[in-house]
Parts: C-alpha cells; structure tokens; sequence
C-alpha cells in the first residue's frame, strides 16, 4: 500500500514537472523567439501548449482509469487516452525541430547582406 502512494506521488510530480516545462517552452516562444521569427515564435508556442495538454489529459486519464477501474472499464479509457496523448506528443516533437529550423533561417538572412 506505501508504494502505490510513492509511486502515485511521483507520477503526479512528474507530471507536474512537465507541465511547468511546456509552460515555459510556451512563454520562450511567445516572448523571446517571436520577436525574431513570428512563425517560429508560433511554432515554439504550439509545441509548448501541445506538450502541457498532453500531461494534463495523462493526468486526468490515470484519475479516470483508477476510478473507473472498479468497474471493468479502466483499461480501455487509459489505453485509448496513451494513444492520443502519444500522438499529441509526437506532433510536438515535430514542431520543436521545425521552429528551429524556421529560427536558424530568420538569423541567417539576417547576418548575410
């Protein structure tokens, strides 16, 4: 029973960690990168608001699972969630590389004449 209450903070701590993470992904590109590239800017942001749902729709899924689970039904809220949360999270991985790129072109035409 004590390692399923470690084991649930951890999870929930984790969780939260990421979430501040993609907060802040958010707010560098808002702030900071837009000011060079408004689509890279943009693409940044997107990741970051990708990245936070996702954590918040695992957070909210494992609380569904665990109180559906009773009932027969737990398993398959959670494994459908983990794959839409997967996909969310691949498409922001996508994003992170192409604001980057995006970025790197914008600072280039801006040092060569």
């Amino acid at each position: 029973m004590n390692t399923d209450i470690a084991f649930s903070f951890l999870s929930f701590t984790s969780g939260g960690i990421a979430t501040l993470l993609n907060i802040g992904i958010i707010v560098v590109g808002l702030v900071y990168v837009r000011r060079v590239h408004t689509l890279a800017g943009l693409c940044f942001a997107a990741a970051g608001f990708i990245g936070a749902l996702s954590s918040l729709i695992r957070r909210i899924a494992g609380f569904a699972a665990s109180f559906i689970g009773g009932f027969g039904g737990g398993t398959s809220v959670y494994t459908a969630s983990q794959l839409f949360v997967t996909l969310l999270s691949l498409i922001a991985g996508l994003l992170i590389p192409v604001s980057i790129f995006l970025l790197a072109n914008a600072i280039k035409q801006r040092t060569n004449p």
